[in-house]
């Protein structure tokens, strides 16, 4: 969660809240290349790609483990890792 305290204009902007606000918002938003885990193991594909193959790192909120197990299950799915 956000406190709306930490809202300022260009927050509020990038993620289309009120401003100012009147509530907390959820944070992090989502991302809009990706939905689901395996369309995030498809995102970082794509990055490395483009960038020539260089490793992509990642950087993970996560809110339950399972989150986290289904980021696993999905390399091993997609055979990306």
């Amino acid at each position: 969660i956000l406190p709306m305290s930490k809202i300022n204009p260009e927050i509020a902007q990038a993620r289309k809240l009120d401003f100012p606000p009147t509530h907390d918002c959820n944070s992090p938003p989502s991302h809009s290349a990706f939905t689901n885990p395996h369309e995030l193991i498809d995102f970082i594909v794509q990055l490395r790609e483009l960038s020539g193959g260089i490793p992509i790192g990642i950087k993970l909120c996560v809110g339950q483990p399972r989150d986290v197990a289904h980021l696993c299950q999905a390399m091993v799915d997609l055979k990306n890792g």
